[in-house]
């Protein structure tokens, strides 16, 4: 399954992505994982994964395909203790 299919059963999912998209890192130090988890994984896992109201997202399929595609918009890392 691809993003773009799963976010046609789901458009939430294509403004998450679109949000996600206008993050910048300004400052010396930015960290994906802390606006991920903090901001972005909270609203994903009510749209794709087992709690998905739409029973064909509710597969882990969909979820990983849903959390890289979305999570790969985000700026890498910098100056953070992540990694």
């Amino acid at each position: 399954m691809t993003f773009k299919r799963i976010a046609k059963i789901e458009p939430r999912l294509q403004a998450l992505y679109d949000e996600a998209r206008q993050v910048k890192a300004r400052g010396r130090n930015f960290c994906a994982n802390q606006v991920w988890y903090s901001r972005f994984k909270p609203q994903l896992i009510l749209l794709v994964g087992w709690n998905a109201e739409n029973p064909q997202l509710r597969t882990p399929a969909a979820y990983d395909v849903a959390y890289r595609t979305i999570y790969r918009t985000l700026p890498h890392c910098r100056n953070c203790f992540c990694g």
